[in-house]
């Protein structure tokens, strides 16, 4: 696939962007799952151990959206709406 090199890396950016902030909204320990199992590849075995919880609560964390990343009104409305 050929990108246009600007247009892909200000879209690359963009994502970047509220990938950021959708993770800045998230609860510590919702934040420390998704760090350990995403970003550092770990199972939920291994996350469980070292967060010291439960691995169905692990599973929890990551199926579970928080209510702190839904997007706000003006953010969906300005995108078109819920495109549900």
């Amino acid at each position: 696939m050929d990108y246009d090199a600007p247009a892909h890396g200000l879209a690359s950016s963009l994502a970047d962007t509220e990938l950021t902030a959708v993770l800045q909204r998230l609860p510590a320990r919702q934040l420390q799952v998704v760090a350990l199992r995403i970003f550092l590849d770990l199972d939920t075995a291994q996350t469980s151990e070292v967060l010291g919880i439960a691995p169905v609560t692990v599973t929890a964390h990551l199926t579970r959206p928080s209510p702190r990343c839904a997007p706000n009104s003006r953010a969906t409305e300005a995108r078109g709406g819920n495109r549900e």
